[in-house]
């Protein structure tokens, strides 16, 4: 049914959604063992469903991403890329037998997005294409099925930025396909960020990330206090209010906010 994204319906059943929002909620708030019994109870409750599956993908995302990223862990790595493929088994499943097709290319074109991320954290330029890709043409199946699903967009404008920005291996793969668009894909970005369900902070701390690597501080700083209003208690986005200042050399903001 068009407008699902926004109503709960197939892509966030009414019994899961409560578990889906208390489980993001508390990966904002880096509440990481709240976030898994959360998740592991939507799992019990539609294990058929690939919703949870993805929302533990993302879990496992920030758990890596903010407890030992820069250190490297191999362990959580091959955890991440093992959950991916979980997520992308459960949601080909549920394209096959569902009868919602779109709901499963959400969650398939999401966990191949999520692969895609984590190779470019790690500059494996060919490996990013390859599993972007495939999220992204995942992504644009959704929205030919159903182009009320907001949360797709998120995917889309995160690929072609990626191609637009990134790497010289990644744009001269692109080139080839899909050439990115720097302008649309923050198009589709802003699209997700006011109309999605679930990746509305996702879509804003995208910009945020953008727009400070593009030392558009203006808009990096809009962004940061979106997220901290939206979760003053995260620790997660008072960090995003801190890099940007910090960039900047506001060295009393930086204080300041780093004592708070």
């Amino acid at each position: 049914p068009a407008g699902f994204a926004q109503n709960g319906g197939e892509a966030f059943p009414p019994d899961l959604e409560g578990y889906l929002s208390a489980g993001t909620s508390a990966v904002y708030n880096l509440d990481f063992k709240s976030a898994e019994e959360q998740l592991a109870r939507a799992v019990q409750i539609r294990p058929d469903h690939p919703a949870a599956y993805f929302f533990q993908l993302m879990l496992i995302w920030y758990r890596l991403t903010y407890d030992c990223l820069l250190n490297r862990n191999p362990p959580m790595e091959k955890k991440l890329l093992d959950q991916a493929e979980r997520t992308i088994d459960i949601s080909k499943t549920y394209i096959e037998k569902s009868g919602h097709p779109e709901v499963g290319y959400l969650y398939l074109g999401g966990a191949l997005g999520a692969k895609g991320w984590f190779h470019v954290t790690r500059n494996q330029w060919v490996r990013a294409y390859l599993s972007g890709k495939k999220g992204y043409s995942n992504m644009l199946k959704v929205v030919e099925l159903d182009p009320e699903v907001y949360d797709a967009y998120l995917g889309i404008g995160m690929f072609e930025y990626y191609a637009a920005t990134l790497g010289p291996t990644l744009k001269a793969l692109a080139s080839f396909s899909i050439r990115g668009d720097r302008e649309r894909a923050l198009r589709h970005l802003r699209f997700a960020e006011f109309k999605s369900r679930f990746v509305r902070l996702e879509a804003a701390y995208f910009q945020w990330n953008a727009a400070n690597d593009e030392q558009r501080y203006d808009d990096a700083e809009r962004k940061a206090a979106a997220l901290t209003h939206s979760f003053p208690d995260s620790p997660l986005f008072l960090w995003c209010r801190i890099k940007t200042a910090f960039d900047q050399k506001k060295w009393d903001v930086v204080m300041q906010e780093c004592e708070r």
